[in-house]
């Protein structure tokens, strides 16, 4: 008899202890939050991944995109809360990361727009400096032989001259 009610009292103790983790690991289980949230949330983080990896490729400088990588970097060292009896601080907890990656989307499209713009800026002022140089370079070239034709019969008239001068001279000095 002590036998008996000495394993029925360890036997009611498993079971209530059993019960008691089912119940828990059931709360938990349950307080995950949504789930569509959160495939949302990995789908507008790997957006986000595509925008910055196609804005690298195309030109974006790095000093541009860092403080939006910095930002993405801080939202993915954040953990979920638990929310052991309703689920509602994960779901805004995910929401919230939603939100967060789908504006940081928009920031790089918008970086995109302003880098393209300004390298454009950029690239026509350049062109529009070689335009002038080789403008410049070319008249300087084609004034050159007119120059040229300009200054040889002067150079001419006066060799022609200093030689006049000079037979001029040695006739002068020789009596």
């Amino acid at each position: 008899m002590l036998y008996s009610s000495f394993a029925r009292r360890r036997a009611s103790k498993g079971v209530l202890a059993l019960t008691l983790a089912t119940l828990i690991v059931l709360l938990l289980s349950a307080c995950n939050g949504n789930p569509q949230l959160q495939q949302q949330a990995s789908q507008k983080k790997a957006a986000l991944d595509s925008v910055i990896a196609h804005a690298q490729s195309i030109g974006v400088p790095d000093y541009m995109l860092q403080p939006i990588i910095s930002q993405e970097d801080q939202l993915g060292n954040t953990s979920s809360p638990v929310g052991l009896i309703n689920d509602q601080p994960v779901n805004d907890y995910f929401s919230n990361l939603v939100q967060r990656y789908a504006l940081l989307t928009v920031e790089v499209n918008g970086l995109i727009t302003q880098a393209t713009q300004q390298l454009d800026f950029r690239a026509s002022q350049d062109l529009q400096k070689l335009r002038m140089r080789w403008l410049s370079d070319r008249r300087r070239i084609s004034l050159r032989p007119r120059l040229l034709r300009i200054s040889l019969p002067s150079i001419k008239q006066h060799w022609q001259r200093l030689n006049t001068q000079e037979i001029i001279f040695r006739s002068v000095r020789m009596p």
